[in-house]
Order: structure tokens, then C-alpha cells, then sequence
């Protein structure tokens, strides 16, 4: 099988900006348990590495929730915009992908129930997620300046 250009760009374009809202994500969390010093190293180092990006959602709203509630007032609606699509960033980093150039469709790859299931995308609904996906970056590198700010 040959892997087509289309494949290349959608999953290196997506898992490109997943892991810098990944890194986003746990320079703020890491920010708010240890601040800006050495130690905050060793959190990137061991810790967060085990952490699946569902659960750093979770963390950080939840600490946000205690410690911050006006921060998690005001970029609620960015974490929810994320978590929807966390399966969308699960599905690039670990299944197949087949693309059908008529259709314009992307096609997930997975088993279930003993039978192949191809879970399919449009090109331009996956261009509309990108979009939004980079406006939730922008937003969380905004709420990891107001957690340095405090």
C-alpha cells in the first residue's frame, strides 16, 4: 500500500497542531502545580508524557475549577471545542487511513466486531476542524499567558 499526499498532509497537518495544543496544554498545567523553575522540567520530562490528552483536559479544568474559576469561566467553551475532538486526534494517530480523491472523502481505518469499519470524512469538514482546532490553539496559548500572568 502507498501512502498518498493527502494522507501525508491531513495527518501531518492535524498531529502537528495536536501536539502543540499537547504542549500547550502542559506548559500551563505544569505552570499552575510547580510555577516557572527548575522542577517544572521534571514534570515535562516524566510526568506528562503518561498523561493521554483527555485526561490533561481534565486535570486542568479541574484545577482551574479550585484555583481559578474565572479562567475556567472564560475558556470553557475552548476546552469543550477540544474534547470533541480528541477522538478525531486519536483516530490520526492510530488508525489507517484510505482516501477516496472523487469523493474528497478521508477514511478512518478500524476493526469492530471482527469487520473492517471505515469511518469517513469530508475533505472540507476536516479543513473546518483544522480551522477550529487552530483558533483552540490560539485560545489556550492565551490561557497559558494568564496562568504566567498570576
Amino acid at each position: 500500500m502507498q501512502i498518498s499526499q493527502e494522507e501525508i498532509h491531513f495527518r501531518g497537518t492535524f498531529m502537528s497542531l495536536f501536539i502543540d495544543i499537547e504542549w500547550v496544554l502542559t506548559e500551563s498545567l505544569s505552570t499552575i502545580l510547580v510555577g516557572d523553575t527548575f522542577i517544572k522540567m521534571n514534570f515535562l520530562e516524566f510526568i506528562s508524557p503518561n498523561l493521554l490528552l483527555d485526561k490533561k483536559i481534565t486535570i486542568i479544568k479541574s484545577i482551574l475549577k479550585k484555583k481559578q474559576p474565572l479562567l475556567l469561566e472564560t475558556y470553557k467553551e475552548t476546552f469543550e471545542d477540544l474534547r470533541k475532538l480528541v477522538n478525531l486526534r486519536n483516530s490520526f494517530a492510530h488508525k489507517r487511513i484510505e482516501i477516496n480523491m472523487q469523493s474528497k472523502q478521508l477514511f478512518f481505518l478500524g476493526v469492530d466486531n471482527c469487520r473492517i469499519n471505515k469511518s469517513p470524512n469530508t475533505f472540507d469538514d476536516l479543513n473546518e476542524k483544522y480551522e477550529k482546532l487552530k483558533v483552540i490553539l490560539v485560545r489556550l496559548n492565551s490561557l497559558h499567558q494568564d496562568i504566567v500572568a498570576i
